[in-house]
């Protein structure tokens, strides 16, 4: 009778103990793949979906900043929209095209029309948006009336020529000018490019239809059967459409649908785990490794590159200064020939005036040379240290300044102590604004570029030598574009203008430093934006972009 009931209870104890284990392990199954899933799913997911909303959010600021531009400027030509716009679109891939269409919603009647755009630049990647496709565009899928109530304003999702591409109009209204402003956004695209990961990469949009959802595009290449979609939401002005992201197969481990089993089995639950958590760290210690050795590799290379940049530096330097330091040699070398020879004369008692004229000609002419070739070896070394402008000690702090009004004065300096009075300067400045800079600094960018145009735009012509200057404000920073109606740059030389030493008028004895000198203040000193192109006719302009270096980021 004991021996049953010690082994019924050893079998209950058994079971309960299996069960206890079983239950055990399924709890601790479920912990760690919801540990996981939101670890590894959910909250990336949720971060995405509220990055992707704030990356259409800023859609707004765009709109505004080409409102700015129309603010700032009386008169907005098609070069000054094409350059503007042509930024924007540079920067913002999801951008199938800007446009400006005259527009007055004060007189809007009944069947207002809407004629082709004013203005229209589309992106290099949808040459499929003409002025015919945008205008017919916004007639279908925008209401005139209603856009024209709101500050922003955005059309549901459309396709272009039964693409599956969908798209998006913005619009804003700008009653001041009689002009309504139009964007047209790839939402799909907008969508992929903040979606650029392994975790985040099936998604689908819906549109709601009539009392439902409908299917407006998707990116779907796998799914899982192992965790719920994640439901949000994508946020545009006025519209809102549903967004469902599933996982991907690959993304939760596989091993934790063993734990219920192995937990039968006590020992080789917690051998099971052990072993796990040693795998864990085995894979943190991999991933700190490659970490480090990544970070090896990558300051290798600032090295290597720091190590080739010096390389041609000193290259231009010594190609640039070994000429006129030979030049000197071999002139003082030739003079220690002459006087050598005139102390054996001496010497010897044949020194004779004729020989004495000779030498004294000779040795100045050989001086002369050496003199004029040591000054210009001195010239080219006063180049090469304006080249270090980081540690700059005219522009050691920043100043509250006007940049309309420094290029006002440079402007009327320039006039008043030129040497050359051919240059005739065209100035237009827009809505003003101060901001914190190096003022110093910016005159001699300006400086830099009037002489760049002086010696190579203008070499070749005594009238009609115009520097055109114009400057805008939009933010907390300053737009100032400088061009000339000179000679121009070769399209195949346009990209070298900014490098060291790079000159097209090397035989005059110019060193080609003065564009590199103007791309390291606009760069290291002003932490400013570049850009420059040719100028329709012949010319080239090279716009900068100011930004207030007291403004927090």
């Amino acid at each position: 009778m004991n021996l049953i009931l010690q082994k019924n209870v050893i079998t209950f104890l058994s079971v309960l103990f299996s069960i206890l284990c079983t239950f055990g392990g399924y709890k601790v199954y479920m912990q760690l793949t919801e540990q996981e899933r939101a670890a590894s799913f959910d909250g990336p997911v949720n971060e995405f979906n509220e990055q992707f909303n704030k990356n259409l959010e800023d859609m707004e600021y765009t709109l505004h900043s080409v409102n700015q531009l129309f603010d700032s400027s009386s008169n907005v030509d098609e070069i000054e929209f094409d350059s503007f716009s042509g930024l924007i679109l540079e920067y913002n891939l999801s951008l199938a095209g800007i446009g400006v269409f005259n527009f007055d919603s004060r007189g809007m009647g009944a069947k207002t029309t809407l004629l082709e755009p004013r203005y229209w630049l589309a992106s290099d990647l949808y040459p499929q948006f003409t002025k015919r496709e945008v205008t017919l565009a916004m007639k279908r899928n925008v209401e005139l009336r209603e856009a024209t109530k709101r500050d922003n304003f955005a059309s549901d999702l459309f396709s272009v020529n039964d693409s599956q591409q969908q798209y998006v109009l913005l619009v804003r209204a700008m009653p001041e000018h009689k002009l309504l402003l139009a964007m047209v956004v790839d939402l799909h695209r907008a969508a992929k490019l903040s979606v650029s990961n392994r975790i985040v990469s099936n998604f689908i949009v819906y549109r709601e239809g009539e009392n439902r959802k409908e299917l407006a595009f998707s990116d779907v290449k796998y799914s899982s059967t192992l965790a719920k979609p994640f439901n949000g939401e994508i946020f545009l002005f006025n519209r809102v459409w549903s967004m469902v992201i599933y996982p991907p197969s690959n993304l939760f481990n596989q091993y934790y649908v063993a734990i219920p089993v192995l937990a039968f089995l006590f020992s080789l639950m917690v051998l099971y785990l052990v072993y796990f958590a040693f795998k864990l760290h085995k894979l943190s210690d991999d991933r700190q490794l490659a970490l480090q050795d990544l970070k090896f590799a990558q300051s290798k290379m600032v090295e290597a590159e720091k190590i080739g940049a010096m390389g041609g530096l000193v290259a231009g330097i010594a190609h640039e200064v070994n000429t006129p330091l030979g030049i000197s040699i071999t002139s003082c070398s030739h003079v220690n020939d002459l006087m050598r020879d005139l102390k054996e004369d001496f010497d010897r008692g044949e020194l004779d005036q004729e020989k004495f004229e000779d030498f004294l000609s000779s040795g100045k002419e050989m001086l002369g040379m050496a003199l004029e070739n040591m000054g210009r070896a001195s010239k080219l070394i006063a180049s090469f240290k304006k080249i270090d402008v980081i540690n700059a000690d005219d522009s050691t702090k920043t100043e509250l300044v006007d940049v309309a009004e420094i290029v006002e004065n440079f402007v009327e300096h320039y006039q008043q102590n030129a040497m050359s009075t051919k240059i005739k300067f065209d100035v237009e400045i827009g809505r003003r604004a101060q901001i914190h800079t190096y003022p110093t600094v910016i005159t001699q960018v300006l400086a830099s570029l009037a002489s760049n145009s002086e010696v190579h735009a203008f070499a070749k012509k005594n009238e009609d030598c115009v520097i055109s200057i114009r400057v805008s404000s939009f933010g907390n920073s300053v737009l100032l574009k400088f061009a000339d109606n000179g000679s121009g740059v070769k399209k195949k030389n346009l990209a070298q203008i900014f490098d060291p030493f790079y000159t097209t008028n090397r035989g005059a004895g110019n060193a080609g430093l003065g564009l590199s000198v103007v791309y390291n203040l606009v760069k290291s000193k002003l932490k400013g934006e570049l850009n420059h192109g040719a100028v329709p006719g012949g010319g080239l302009w090279i716009s900068l972009r100011i930004k207030d270096l007291e403004e927090k980021e």
